[in-house]
């Protein structure tokens, strides 16, 4: 009997993920070698500018630069820096920042699952490696509800066009976990200031990545300490959590006056529809095939307990409101912090399915689903591969 026992329990092994990764690092190089966009020549732009050294802003105007993506260097800062220290070009040195980027994304997807969901079982610890390993991948659900459109108007949730969203995510997970253990800390009358002070520091870094991501994140967690403080009254936490998050709003300020000085990129407008212009039919169609994952994996006991499902639903719900309804000078902005929510409030509704107890033949489906996204995704890259486009 032992032994029959013995023969049918898995035991888990590394070594997938490890093979996985190094497989996902080779993928992420030799398609950002080759790939390009408008996005990449302009910000590869700004960063051979910083190279140089010369910051007069006239000639950085005569040389064709956007300058309001300076308010946000560090994607353009490491570029720039790889390109120095390794003495290569800098499309070279976008490839290995950006396919860094994304393992660090993997990584921390992995460390993220593993550690909200603590599970031992090895079935969830490798659907979890598969998950980590397809987070920078998945797409919309491609179908005749959106068109059978990529990413053309409605967004992804991994676009491959735009360098700084892929290197302000990991930022963005880590943000949600840490903001969520300092609540439960906080219930424990646990106060740790080092904790405090990473908190600060992700954030700080992570507006200086892109700004969008705290233009989702910090309304949705100003949401659950505010409610905090309603229940409970905790006052020293919004204290903490205020001075926490104080460096990175006096970044998002003064990124703000620098755009708004240098170019119109904050002319906001409130639009029905958007920067897609899209219908309020056409919107909620989209919206079911961009998170079909978090429609159907949705808990109403998870919302009420899990505080990580709490912010990722909300984060979600604000960059779908900004997204499909304000515009913002000449491009979609307010698209980027509905990307960062659409990945966040997946990955966390996948977390869901391995915590909390949902039936087979549900769990099944959220899966399925999840897998057409990450085959959407792997056919979106080879399009964009092959054709050097995007918007489709």
């Amino acid at each position: 009997m032992k032994k029959r026992l013995q023969k049918n329990t898995i035991e888990y092994r590394n070594y997938l993920f490890i093979f996985m990764l190094i497989g996902m690092a080779i993928l992420y190089s030799v398609f950002f070698m080759h790939y390009t966009s408008y996005d990449f020549e302009q910000h590869n732009k700004v960063a051979e500018w910083i190279e140089q050294g010369n910051f007069n802003m006239e000639e950085a105007k005569d040389a064709d630069i956007y300058l309001h993506i300076l308010s946000y260097p560090l994607y353009h800062i490491l570029t720039a820096l790889a390109s120095f220290v390794l003495r290569i070009d800098m499309h070279t040195a976008m490839a290995i920042v950006l396919t860094i980027a994304n393992v660090v994304m993997v990584v921390l997807v992995r460390w993220s699952m593993l550690y909200l969901t603590k599970t031992d079982n090895a079935k969830y610890r490798y659907f979890i490696d598969l998950v980590s390993c397809t987070s920078t991948i998945f797409v919309n659900m491609v179908s005749p509800l959106n068109e059978y459109r990529y990413y053309a108007r409605q967004g992804a949730a991994n676009p491959i066009h735009n360098p700084t969203i892929m290197v302000v995510k990991p930022f963005g997970i880590l943000a949600l976990v840490i903001f969520c253990q300092l609540l439960l800390n906080y219930k424990k009358q646990q106060y740790e200031i080092k904790e405090y002070v990473l908190f600060s520091v992700i954030l700080s870094v992570g507006c200086v990545a892109k700004p969008s991501l705290l233009m989702v994140l910090l309304p949705a967690m100003g949401l659950l300490v505010l409610k905090e403080i309603i229940c409970d009254k905790a006052l020293k936490l919004a204290i903490y959590m205020f001075l926490a998050v104080s460096p990175s709003l006096i970044t998002l300020i003064m990124q703000f006056l620098f755009v708004n000085a240098y170019s119109e990129e904050l002319a906001t407008q409130v639009v029905i529809g958007g920067f897609s212009g899209f219908t309020i039919q056409e919107i909620f169609l989209c919206s079911f095939t961009s998170f079909p994952v978090v429609f159907c994996a949705f808990s109403w006991k998870a919302l009420k307990e899990d505080r990580n499902y709490q912010v990722a639903i909300l984060t979600l719900i604000i960059g779908w409101l900004q997204m499909f309804f304000l515009t913002q000078g000449s491009a979609g902005n307010y698209s980027w912090g509905y990307i960062i929510g659409i990945q966040m409030a997946t990955i966390v509704s996948l977390v869901c399915t391995v915590k909390y107890k949902y039936h087979p033949i549900r769990k099944g489906i959220i899966w399925l689903v999840y897998a057409y996204q990450v085959i959407c995704g792997i056919k979106y890259m080879d399009i964009a591969f092959h054709n050097m486009k995007f918007w489709f």
